[in-house]
């Protein structure tokens, strides 16, 4: 095979725990063994020449691709969904070879009268990939499926996976999981999925969390990463904070993009709006962001802020009801 497709998103899920070195030696040895169409040699000096894998480091981390996504058999290091793709691409590339001996495949009638924005009656259709084309190739070992483009509510996110707006059902920890590491990936970011990461999966599908709520509580999670200035992955941990909001959002119909408080550019342009001073250097981005929404007034924001700061971090939330309503915790200054 000369060519082969594979889901990005789905890679990246299955792989997302891998060195830099184990994913490059990941990926010659796949492309090895779609080229040759056969399985790796059993001899291992061998494998190691196939990922041009010279230096101990490198030999190390193709024994760990190895142990991780092969089969050792007695005709070598088998891959079973490589060989599932190659099966499935068999009938397609026969069929290809058999048009090339007829001079490739029939041309398509051109209509007589030319409209004006082809006024030269070429074909419109290029071929923008080879015709050995086989199915999509899917690297984890369970499933297959295309990929879907769907907005979350602040921005757009593309997903493996279809996706039904009107009427979704909730999803697995797995399903949570899956989608959470590749709207990271779209971030350019790296989710590593821990134990602990696993318990707040396992959480999240307790409550019963579909498709939509988790685009918009994602969504909402970004922006907060953003007005923080923390750009570390959203973890599921994290994302648990978004899901109440998310989803009063989605009842009510009021999902909308962020405000002046969202982004950085928008708490900076609003402290100037108000005459106050520039973030001092050894002044947490947290709090002058919290500065300045005290400053506007803005209630809803403020009661907002009170709240996310109970459900992310209950240690907290005492010194944040402090800080706006300079009173204990369930009492106003009068």
């Amino acid at each position: 095979m000369n060519f082969y497709k594979r889901y990005t998103g789905d890679y990246a899920r299955d792989t997302v725990h891998l060195s830099m070195v184990e994913d490059g030696a990941y990926n010659r040895l796949m492309d090895f063994y779609y080229s040759t169409e056969k399985p790796l040699p059993i001899d291992r000096k061998s494998v190691y020449r196939i990922a041009r894998a010279t230096e101990k480091a490198e030999q190390k981390a193709v024994d760990s691709i190895l142990s991780q996504f092969f089969q050792e058999c007695a005709t070598g290091y088998r891959h079973k969904r490589i060989e599932v793709e190659i099966e499935k691409a068999k009938p397609k590339a026969g069929a290809n070879r058999e048009n090339g001996k007829k001079g490739g495949r029939p041309r398509k009638m051109q209509p007589t009268d030319n409209p004006p924005e082809n006024p030269l009656g070429f074909s419109g259709e290029t071929q923008a990939e080879p015709t050995e084309k086989p199915a999509l190739v899917n690297h984890s070992h369970n499933h297959s499926q295309k990929n879907k483009s769907y907005s979350g509510g602040v921005g757009s996110s593309s997903v493996v996976g279809a996706v039904d707006n009107s009427n979704s059902p909730p999803l697995s920890a797995d399903e949570i999981g899956k989608h959470l590491v590749q709207l990271e990936v779209q971030r350019d970011k790296v989710l590593r999925l821990n134990p602990r990461a696993y318990e707040a999966l396992h959480r999240l599908a307790d409550r019963k969390v579909g498709l939509p709520v988790l685009l918009r509580a994602h969504a909402l999670a970004c922006v907060r990463r953003t007005a923080d200035g923390d750009s570390s992955p959203v973890n599921p941990a994290f994302l648990e904070s978004f899901i109440d909001e998310a989803k009063v959002e989605r009842q009510q119909g009021t999902a909308t993009a962020p405000g002046w408080d969202g982004t950085t550019e928008g708490v900076r342009a609003k402290a100037a709006e108000l005459g106050l001073p520039s973030q001092r250097a050894d002044e947490q981005w947290f709090w002058y962001r919290l500065l300045v929404i005290k400053a506007a007034g803005d209630r809803h924001l403020i009661d907002r802020e009170v709240s996310r700061a109970e459900r992310m971090n209950p240690n907290e939330h005492e010194r944040v009801y402090r800080f706006f309503h300079e009173a204990a915790l369930g009492k106003e200054a009068a």
